[in-house]
This record gives C-alpha cells, sequence and structure tokens, in this order.
C-alpha cells in the first residue's frame, strides 16, 4: 500500500506563526503537538519495519536523489490544510469569549472532520490497520516457514523411507532369486537321487537275481557233494570188498594147495588134476567175474572222480563269479551309502538355507509391511500438509526457458527473465544461476 508523506516546509510556518504569536500559542502548541506525535508514530513504525538492506537502499536513492520544496506549494499547503484548523480552533475561542462578556450561552459548535484532520485520522486508522496486516502477515509468513520446514523434513524422511523401501525391494527380489536358484538345485539334487535310486533299484535287482542264481548253484553243489560223498562211500565199500576178496583168494589158494598136496596123497594123479582143473576153471571164472566188476568199479570211480573234478572246476568258477558279484555288491552298496550320506548332507544344509532365507523373507515381509504402514502414514501427513495451503503454492509448473520443474513456494530469489509468476506481473523468478550479473542483479535479488 503506498502511504503519503506530507513535506511541511519549516519556513513558511514559523512566518506565518510569528505574525500571530500572541493570539494563537496554543493553536500552534495544539498544532504542533499533534503533528509531531502523528510524524513520530510513522517514523517509528517505517523503523521499526524497515530491513538494514531497505534502509542501506534508502541511502543509495538518498544520495542521489534530492526533495526540495519552492515557497510557493509551501504557501498553499498552509492555506490549504492548516489554516483551516486554526480557524476553527478561533471561531470556537471567540464564541467562547463574547459568551462570557455579554453572559449568554454559547452555542456548542461542532468540530467537523474536514481537511486535514480527517486525513490525519485517516491516516492513523489506516496505519492501524497497515500494523494489525503486518503482524497478521508476520505470523502467516512464521506459520509458511514452520510448514515449509515441515514439509522439507517430510521430504526428507519420505526419500528415507522410499530409499529404504527400495533397498528392501531390492533385498527381497535377490532373496526371490536365490530362493529360485536354490530350488532348482534342490529339484536337480532331487532327479539325481531319483536316477540313483532308480540305479541302485536295478542293481539291487541284478543283485537279487545273482544271489538267486547263486544259491541254487549252491543247492546244485551240495546234491552234487552229497553224490560225490555217497560214491566216494560206494567206491570205499567195494575198495573192502575186493580187499576181502583178495584176502580170501590167498586163503582160498593156500587151502587149494594144502588140498592139492592132500590129494596127491590120497587120489591118483589124473583125478586130482580132473578136480583141481575144475575147480581152477570155476575160480578162474569167478576171478573174471571179479576183475570184470572190479575193472567196472574202476571204471566208475575214474568217471565219479572226472564228474568231482568239474564239479570243483564249477565251484572254483562259481566261488570266483560270487566272490566278483558280493566285491561289486558291496563297491555298489559303499557308493550308494556314501551318495546317500552326501545327498543328506546337501538336504540338511538345503532345508537349513531354506529355513534361514524363510527367516529373513518374513523379517523383510514385516519390514516392507512396517514400511508400507510408514509410507501411508507419510501420505497422509503429506495430504494434509498439501491440502492445508492452497493449491496454486504446490502445484508443479515446468520454466519455458530451462524445462525444469518449480512450485511457487520455492520462488523466493528475484532476478532476471526466468519463471514467470501470477504475484509479480512481468517480473521473473530465479532460475538457480550460481553467479551474479551485477550490483543491480544484488539489489534487486534480495529485495
Amino acid at each position: 500500500m503506498r502511504q503519503c508523506k506530507i513535506v511541511t516546509p519549516t519556513s513558511s510556518i514559523t512566518n506565518f506563526t510569528s505574525k500571530n504569536l500572541t493570539e494563537n500559542r496554543k493553536e500552534k502548541s495544539f498544532v504542533s503537538g499533534t503533528l509531531a506525535e502523528i510524524f513520530k508514530r510513522r517514523s517509528q513504525n517505517i523503523s521499526a519495519n524497515e530491513s538494514p538492506k531497505f534502509r542501506n537502499l534508502k541511502n543509495i536513492r538518498s544520495r542521489t536523489r534530492t526533495n526540495s520544496v519552492s515557497p510557493e506549494q509551501a504557501a498553499i499547503v498552509v492555506k490549504d490544510y492548516i489554516m483551516p484548523l486554526f480557524r476553527v480552533e478561533k471561531e470556537a475561542k471567540q464564541m467562547r469569549r463574547r459568551s462570557e462578556c455579554y453572559g449568554t450561552k454559547a452555542k456548542h459548535i461542532e468540530m467537523k472532520d474536514s481537511g486535514i484532520i480527517s486525513d490525519f485520522k485517516l491516516v492513523e486508522e489506516l496505519n492501524n490497520k497497515l500494523e494489525t496486516m503486518k503482524e497478521s502477515k508476520i505470523e502467516i509468513e512464521g506459520q509458511l516457514k514452520q510448514a515449509y520446514q515441515d514439509k522439507i523434513v517430510y521430504e526428507n524422511d519420505y526419500k528415507g523411507l522410499n530409499e529404504k523401501l527400495l533397498n528392501s525391494e531390492g533385498n527381497i527380489v535377490f532373496l526371490n532369486y536365490t530362493l529360485t536358484q536354490t530350488l532348482k538345485k534342490v529339484t536337480q539334487e532331487k532327479f539325481g537321487y531319483s536316477f540313483m535310486n532308480e540305479q541302485y533299484c536295478k542293481y539291487k535287482a541284478l543283485y537279487e537275481e545273482e544271489q538267486a542264481h547263486s544259491t541254487t548253484l549252491s543247492k546244485l553243489l551240495e546234491e552234487e557233494k552229497a553224490k560225490n560223498d555217497k560214491i566216494r562211500n560206494i567206491a570205499v565199500k567195494l575198495e573192502y570188498v575186493n580187499t576181502l576178496l583178495v584176502m580170501e583168494n590167498d586163503i582160498l589158494g593156500e587151502k587149494l594147495k594144502g588140498l592139492y598136496q592132500s590129494l596127491d596123497s590120497l587120489i591118483g594123479h589124473q583125478s586130482i588134476d580132473d578136480k583141481l582143473l575144475e575147480e581152477y576153471q570155476e575160480i578162474a571164472h569167478a576171478g573174471k567175474v571179479l576183475c570184470e566188476s572190479h575193472i567196472g568199479d574202476l571204471k566208475m570211480v575214474m568217471t565219479m572222480t572226472d564228474e568231482k573234478s568239474e564239479l570243483e572246476q564249477m565251484i572254483k568258477e562259481l566261488s570266483d563269479i560270487t566272490l566278483g558279484i558280493q566285491g561289486r555288491k558291496d563297491k555298489y552298496i559303499k557308493m550308494l551309502r556314501d551318495k546317500n550320506a552326501k545327498l543328506e548332507n546337501e538336504v540338511k544344509s538345503l532345508t537349513f538355507t531354506r529355513d534361514k532365507q524363510k527367516n529373513e523373507s518374513e523379517e523383510l515381509d514385516k519390514k516392507y509391511k512396517d514400511l508400507q504402514d510408514e509410507h501411508i502414514k507419510l501420505r497422509s501427513k503429506l495430504k494434509s500438509y498439501k491440502t492445508s495451503f492452497s493449491a496454486d503454492l504446490l502445484l508443479e509448473k515446468y520454466c519455458k526457458s530451462c524445462q525444469k520443474p518449480y512450485t511457487e513456494v520455492k520462488n523466493f530469489n528475484w532476478a532476471w527473465i526466468e519463471h514467470s509468476s501470477q504475484y509479480c506481473e512481468g517480473v521473473y523468478w530465479c532460475c538457480g544461476q550460481r553467479y551474479v550479473k551485477n550490483l543491480l542483479d544484488v539489489l534487486l535479488r534480495n529485495i
């Protein structure tokens, strides 16, 4: 708001008052007191509202500009503004004196507010209103600064929470990736374990078949051993019978010899020879039969020994086969046990890592939920904060020259041709230049 400053030349006032010093001493003291109080109050308000920078600028202006008032202008001001005030007061005093001299009742003259008195009252009222408006403006500016500081704090908190949220989302993505990789490894291990289980089942079936075959062969071997024992017993019996027959043959030969000797002495030589020949033929026939039976037994024994050797060879081969099968079985069993132990350890480690990652993912989920809650609260606070101010101050705009976003709240630096605003009508806002062009730019920047 523009403030009208009344310039009163002191020389004209003193000349006018010196002529009527005896008559208008009281009027002069009243008017000078009123004017002094008004100008003192205005100077106090101006000095209270002025900033050091504004005073410096005023001093700079006072160097270049000179305020000179001509006597004609001073006379016009005294005639139009000051004389009516003294005239009204003079008329009131004359009326009081006349009433005192003649003893009449003086009429009450109302001093209407006209001329400079009304201007002074208007100036005082406007000054009071200006003071109240300045106080309210200071309060609003303080509230705006506090709100702007709160906004900066909220924005910093929002940025920190957003960074934490992004970090937690990155950690969740990384954990999901590691979980998928571990699940792939677990599926691969399960596939390998199933393949090894199939191989184990195949080898187990082969081992069972070989074991059944070995049991059948062992049964056949036992049967052949039993047969061999029987044949051995028969051979022993035949050898025993043969020895008995040899002994009987020897005994019979001795007896026959004695008989021949006795017959030679008892009977004639011819009859004895015939008798001996017959007996010899019988004995020879019996010996031939015994020899044939003995030869048959020997052939049987030889065939049995051949079969025995063949069976022993087969038993040896079967034992070698069983030993090889047993070795392979032990090797496969050991390999499968080692593989099972390794797979069990890997499964334990994978379950441990899975539980650990599950716990970490649960903790991250909790943190993510907390961050979401804080984010929602912060957004609600920001929303309430934005709704508390005007939409135009927080509306985001774009500069025509630098194409950067800006808001009306942040437009506090004055400069040259940059962001336009509705509060300045042709004056442009600063675009963030880092250098100062000249002194006039500095002055305009800080007004």
